[in-house]
């Protein structure tokens, strides 16, 4: 489960959290949430609209400024 902190042609810059998402293991133990930043500047150029991933789905675009 993913909960979004950008928008669709929002400006983005380093260090800026994007994103939360919702981890499962294998291991039994509980769930954690991970936080994800921008690794640099740039600008949202497509989001998936799909909330419930699975590991190596694409969630969204950048592109750098």
């Amino acid at each position: 489960m993913i909960k979004f902190y950008v928008k669709l042609g929002e400006t983005i810059y380093k260090n800026q959290k994007l994103y939360e998402i919702l981890t499962f293991n294998k291991t039994g133990e509980f769930p954690q949430v991970q936080e994800v930043f921008a690794e640099s500047d740039g600008l949202i150029f497509d989001i998936t609209r799909n909330h419930s991933v699975n590991q190596w789905d694409y969630l969204l675009g950048v592109m750098p400024c």
